[in-house]
This record gives C-alpha cells, sequence and structure tokens, in this order.
C-alpha cells in the first residue's frame, strides 16, 4: 500500500508539471527571432501556436496496444521568457500544456539586441536547446477494452535535441522580419508500470522554415509566427507535413 501511495503522489507531481496525458504537442512555430534581448534584459513571450500532436498509439484502452502513432494537430498556448547574458547571448525556456519544457542558448552573431536595435539592423543567430517531457496517465478497468479488466498506470518520458538558424532585417525601428531554419531530432517512449507489460518506443525527426513579423513599440511587442515542414516517425516510416502559425505578445524589461 505504500509503494501505491508513493507511485501515486509521482504521478500527481510529473502530471501538475507536464499536464496529465500521453498524447504530446510539439510547436513548430517557435517564436524565435535573431535578435537577442540585450545584456540584463528580461523577454517574456505568452501566445497560442499550433502544434503537431503526437499520439503513441490509436487507443491504450485496447486489449492488444498497437504500436502505431498517430500524427494530427492541435492548438496549445505557451509561456517564453529569455533572459539577456550579454548583448550577443540569450539563455531561453519554454513552457506549455502537453508541451516539452525546454531550455536553449542563441547566439546572435551579426547586428544588435532587440533593445537597441533600429531600422536597417541585420541580424543573424543561432539557437541550439533540448527539450524534455514527462507525464503520465491512469486508466481505470472500466474503461479498458476486453479482457481482463484491471486498471492501468503508465509513464511517459520523452526528450530531443533542436537547432535553428534564423536571419531578419528591421525595415523600421518598429519592424522587424525574420526567417529561419530548424531541425529537432528526438525519441518517446511509454511505459505500462501497472496492468501491461506493453512499451512503446518512437523515433522522431522534424526539418523545417520559419518565418515570420514582430512589431516593437517601446517595451512591447507582437509576433506572428508560421512554419513549414515534415515531421517523420522514423522506426516506423511515418511522416506528415505541416503548416503550423501562432501570434505571442512579450514584454522587454
Amino acid at each position: 500500500m505504500r509503494i501505491k501511495i508513493k507511485s501515486l503522489l509521482f504521478l500527481s507531481l510529473i502530471c501538475a508539471l507536464t499536464s496529465c496525458g500521453s498524447t504530446q504537442k510539439f510547436p513548430m512555430a517557435r517564436f524565435t527571432t535573431p535578435e537577442t534581448s540585450g545584456f540584463g534584459i528580461t523577454k517574456l513571450e505568452t501566445g497560442v501556436v499550433k502544434t503537431i500532436r503526437l499520439q503513441p498509439s490509436p487507443d491504450l484502452r485496447d486489449q492488444n496496444i498497437i504500436d502505431e502513432p498517430v500524427i494530427g494537430s492541435s492548438y496549445a498556448s505557451f509561456l517564453k521568457p529569455a533572459f539577456g547574458l550579454s548583448d550577443s547571448l540569450d539563455f531561453e525556456l519554454y513552457f506549455g500544456i502537453q508541451q516539452a519544457i525546454q531550455g536553449a542558448i542563441k547566439f546572435q552573431l551579426f547586428g544588435d539586441p532587440a533593445i537597441s536595435a533600429g531600422a536597417g539592423n541585420f541580424s543573424l543567430a543561432v539557437r541550439i536547446g533540448y527539450s524534455f517531457y514527462v507525464s503520465g496517465e491512469e486508466i481505470n478497468a472500466g474503461e479498458v477494452y476486453g479482457e481482463p479488466r484491471i486498471d492501468r498506470e503508465l509513464i511517459i518520458e520523452s526528450g530531443y535535441g533542436t537547432y535553428e538558424l534564423i536571419s531578419g532585417y528591421r525595415f523600421t525601428e518598429s519592424l522587424l522580419i525574420f526567417i529561419g531554419v530548424f531541425k529537432d531530432d528526438g525519441r518517446y517512449n511509454l511505459k505500462f508500470k501497472e496492468g501491461l507489460r506493453t512499451a512503446i518506443a518512437h523515433e522522431f525527426v522534424t526539418f523545417g522554415q520559419n518565418f515570420g513579423v514582430q512589431l516593437i513599440k517601446g517595451n512591447l511587442m507582437t509576433t506572428l509566427n508560421g512554419a513549414v515542414g515534415s515531421f517523420e516517425v522514423t522506426n516506423k516510416n511515418k511522416k506528415e507535413n505541416f503548416f503550423d502559425f501562432g501570434l505571442s505578445f512579450g514584454l522587454l524589461f
């Protein structure tokens, strides 16, 4: 009984951190501009984005779990803070419901940071990050199809690296246009801790192009971002093309 209580407490904790559920969402429009925040400056963005939605199996309530991913799309909210470690270096975080927690470093190769950039500023940056997702789900015996009808408890662990190259140009002091390319590469693992011995493991890779426009007025900013490319579960030879987009509002302070 004590082990069961500890297991349930642990499951509740990880669900609180990342939102419970076996479905994970992957943001393709990632609101990465080529301008860092500026030394000592914090940037805080929040918004809504269309994402890739990955289900590990068509239905985890089946008697026999099919190891076949289902790829779709869904909208999700996010929060993205960034901290200016220098005029050319930012440390960024990303949080979102049913999305991985991401940490990343953005290094600006050319141009001025956002806090001081003016009209005619050309900027180029690289961004490298890692995302991890830990979650869980309980399926009651009454929801299970077929026999045996017993409770199921599962844990999901996912992680992937992110690599981006972004360039941009300020046509006016307030208008920044940017484009970029990116690649994500990672894995998705699901294990049943109770009720089944089934394990699911998927490997995935994403290639895409980002493009967007950012309006900056003083310390306020609004960003419209789009992305096109492909999401592939490589161990299943399953590939889906995407056109995703999102809108965010932010503050430099």
